[in-house]
């Protein structure tokens, strides 16, 4: 249940903003520069997340460095 509202959340949660601010950039600009945009968003994203993943995995091998070091 908790993982489905988590999904519903994202996928559904964004639909209201993101819905009418993509129709406004279609309107005024055209429907190229609105999926670019969708995809500069979209890219953006997961720049963010891989650099999130490689701090957390950076964070971890240090304190494991850390453990095995003061047990020698």
């Amino acid at each position: 249940g908790r993982v489905m509202a988590l999904y519903s959340l994202v996928l559904v949660g964004s639909t209201p903003i993101g819905g009418p601010l993509t129709g406004w950039v279609a309107e005024h600009f055209g429907a190229r520069v609105a999926l670019g945009a969708g995809g500069v968003g979209t890219v953006a994203a997961v720049a963010i997340a891989v650099a999130g993943l490689v701090r957390r995995d950076r964070e971890q091998a240090a304190e494991a460095d850390d453990v095995v070091a003061a047990a020698a």
